[in-house]
C-alpha cells in the first residue's frame, strides 16, 4: 500500500496500523512523488490525501487513470482527507478514485475500507475484460449506499452507469437516454416499486420493452 500525504506525523500512523496487519508500506509527500514511488516498486492500493503541495490527490489519480505509469490505471485508489464526503464525493467521482475516508479515522473503519477495495479488485479481475465495457446500465433504487456501492463495481469493469431513486425517475431515464442495456431495480421504493416499473416497462412500445430487469432485494 502507498501511503500519499504531507502529514508526515499521520503517514507514520498509517504506516504503523496497516503494518501491523501484515501490509508492506510506501510513502510519498505529494502526488509527484506518489508517481515516481509507482515508477520503482510493486503497489496494489493507494491511500491518498487529496489537498497536498507539488501535485494534490486529484491531479496524482486523473494522471494515473490516464496512463501516466504504465501497468497502474486500475490500481485501486482511495481517498484519505479531511475533506467533506459531501464537497469530495463528485470531485473524486470524476478523477476515478474508488472510495473514500475520513481522517482521523478508527484503525478498524480504515481496514473495513481498503478490504472491501480489495474485494471490488479481486472481483474485478476475475471477470472478462470484454464482459460488462461500455455496455449502459441504470440502478434504479432508493438508497444511496447501495447505488454507491453497484455504480463503483460497475464502473470498475468498465460498465456506464446511470441512476434513479425511485420508480417514476427509473423511467424518465429510459425515456431520455433511450439506449440502456440492463437495469438493477429495486423491488422496494417509494411511489411505483420495482414490480410496477417493470410492468410499465413491459407494457410500453417503446425501444426499451425488452430491456434485461435484474431484481435487487432484501427479500
Amino acid at each position: 500500500i502507498l501511503v500519499v500525504d504531507d502529514d508526515e506525523a499521520l503517514r507514520i500512523i498509517t504506516q504503523s496500523t496497516l503494518s501491523n496487519l501484515g501490509a508492506q508500506i510506501g510513502q510519498a509527500e505529494n502526488g509527484e512523488i506518489a508517481l515516481q514511488q509507482l515508477g520503482q516498486a510493486h503497489y496494489d492500493l493507494i491511500l491518498m490525501d487529496l489537498n497536498m503541495p507539488v501535485l494534490d490527490g486529484y491531479g496524482a489519480a486523473e494522471k494515473i487513470r490516464a496512463g501516466a505509469i504504465p501497468g497502474y490505471e486500475k490500481i485501486p485508489i482511495i481517498a484519505y482527507t479531511t475533506e467533506s464526503a459531501y464537497m469530495a464525493k463528485v470531485k473524486t467521482h470524476k478523477v476515478g478514485i474508488n472510495d473514500f475516508i475520513s481522517k482521523p479515522c478508527e484503525p478498524l473503519i480504515l481496514a473495513q475500507t481498503l478490504e472491501r477495495a480489495f474485494i471490488r479488485e479481486s472481483a474485478r479481475k476475475k471477470i472478462p475484460q470484454h464482459a460488462l465495457i461500455d455496455k449502459t446500465i441504470l440502478i434504479a433504487d432508493d438508497g444511496e449506499s447501495n447505488r454507491d456501492l453497484l455504480r463503483r463495481y460497475l464502473q470498475d469493469w468498465g460498465a456506464i452507469v446511470l441512476e434513479a431513486q425511485h420508480g417514476a425517475a427509473t423511467l424518465r431515464q429510459l425515456e431520455a437516454n433511450g439506449h440502456c442495456n440492463a437495469i438493477l431495480l429495486d423491488m422496494r421504493m417509494p411511489g411505483m416499486d420495482g414490480l410496477e416499473v417493470t410492468r410499465a416497462i413491459r407494457a410500453t412500445t417503446s425501444s426499451y420493452q425488452s430491456i434485461n430487469v435484474i431484481a435487487v432485494t432484501a427479500q
